[in-house]
């Protein structure tokens, strides 16, 4: 079997090429189409068997996607008697042209709908271009002759989409590189000797819900005398979160994804509070599959299928509620056993339900049943 992988806008993941570099291992023969940039291109290299093809792209805000659209095609159109799998709706369109031209098997591994997301982030204001994404979308679904979807809360939206068949496949849990984190690299170099450390790892956007946890800060600092919140990441709301959190919280900026284990080792909760208003948008944020990777006790929120996924190593509250959010944590670091019982849950789903090599399992078994070999 040969498979094209097309990144999203350039960018292929963390969990895509953990699914790479297994399907590569089992023989198959895979393609990557990435957009040029050094930390992927550095990424890559360490994934052996994974042929990458970089596309191009015009170095202009408005004309980058387009171009990339437009690379991207030609390079999946030169790589012959391959399934063209897409990392989100809107890149399905290329997959929806290769099928048009050359009969290929197209596949899209859907995480959010593109267009909520776009609408989550306020990159997308006007009704016409929400409609517009929408029937790209539409397409793009209907076109497509698989859709591996992230959870199964996701499947009204692919059935409204046109989807003719669908596969449920999630992330997995990166046990073998979170499990070596070494709290050592980072208490002295951050003054968190003695400190309760709660950390968030992702994006400062709204529907993140990070902004939450600033808010909750000062409260669990307050309840906590040595509580500390560590923020990794960056975003537009990253100068407020500053101002709410206060001398409750540190933040440090985007950190390698190869680091995390190391920031993650020193903390004793971490927290994902996802907040979007469409139910089609983070149904499970990846940061918790790193998070359970790590063996911690979570606090998420009641967001798609979070709650089901990950309630035996999580607490969950209500997204966009502050105070219950300070108050989960707050219980976490007082109840040792509650804790322990929580971190047993989490290295438990990392390593029976969320494991990479079954997960890959599931996803080459639904390749072979499009196209067997």
């Amino acid at each position: 079997m040969r498979v094209c992988i097309i990144s999203h806008e350039g960018e292929l993941g963390p969990q895509m090429i953990q699914f790479a570099r297994r399907m590569a291992k089992r023989g198959i023969e895979v393609h990557a189409i990435i957009r040029s940039h050094p930390l992927q291109i550095r990424e890559f290299s360490m994934v052996d068997g994974v042929k990458r093809h970089i596309a191009p792209v015009i170095p202009i805000k408005r004309l980058m996607f387009p171009s990339y659209f437009l690379s991207a095609f030609l390079i999946a159109l030169s790589i012959k008697d391959s399934i063209t799998i897409c990392r989100e709706p809107f890149t399905g369109l290329i997959g929806a042209m290769v099928k048009l031209i050359t009969g290929r098997k197209s596949v899209i591994y859907v995480v959010d709908s593109s267009t909520e997301l776009k609408v989550e982030r306020g990159a997308w204001r006007s009704r016409w271009l929400v409609r517009f994404g929408r029937l790209l979308e539409r397409l793009a679904i209907s076109a497509s002759d698989l859709i591996i979807a992230l959870d199964n809360s996701l499947i009204p939206y692919l059935r409204a989409m046109g989807a003719k068949r669908i596969d449920v496949v999630p992330y997995g849990a990166n046990r073998e590189l979170f499990r070596r984190g070494d709290p050592s690299r980072v208490l002295k170099r951050l003054g968190l000797e003695g400190k309760r450390v709660i950390v968030y790892a992702g994006s400062m956007e709204y529907y993140h819900g990070a902004l939450y946890l600033a808010k909750a800060a000062p409260i669990i600092k307050q309840k906590v005398p040595d509580a500390i919140v560590l923020f990794l990441g960056n975003g537009p709301l990253r100068g407020v979160m500053e101002k709410e959190a206060g001398d409750a919280g540190i933040f440090l900026g985007t950190v390698p994804y190869e680091e995390l284990p190391d920031y993650f080792a020193v903390a004793e909760v971490a927290v994902a509070p996802p907040a979007p208003r469409s139910p089609y948008v983070s149904v499970l944020t990846t940061k918790i599959f790193d998070y359970i990777a790590a063996g911690k006790a979570v606090v998420a929120t009641n967001v798609g299928g979070i709650e089901r996924a990950f309630r035996d190593a999580a607490i969950i509250v209500k997204p966009r509620d502050y105070l219950q959010l300070a108050e989960a944590v707050i219980r976490i670091l007082k109840d040792e056993q509650l804790r322990s019982r929580l971190e047993r849950g989490a290295i438990r789903l990392a390593e029976e339900v969320f494991d990479w090599e079954g997960l890959t399992d599931k996803f080459v078994a639904a390749l072979e049943r499009l196209h067997p070999a």
